[in-house]
């Protein structure tokens, strides 16, 4: 038996490969505009966020402490 990327170890895989273009039919058949819209903003305000924290996360380790404070 040839391998075609189906199988591990004789047994057959149902692939779940998608294309871009099925998940858009999908996603216009299951999903309002406004809801494309709320998940569009929900992804931007989570990459902003983790792009700022990081950002925050490597100022925070090379930060320079110089003296004390007093109490």
């Amino acid at each position: 038996m040839k391998p075609d990327g189906n199988t591990i170890g004789g047994h057959k895989m149902a692939s779940h490969h998608a294309g871009l273009e099925s998940v858009k039919e999908w996603a216009n058949r299951a999903l309002t505009k406004e809801r494309i819209a709320d998940i569009i903003v929900c992804a931007s305000t989570v990459a902003v966020l983790g792009l700022v924290l990081d950002i925050l996360h490597r100022a925070m380790e090379s930060i320079t402490v110089v003296g004390t404070v007093p109490f």
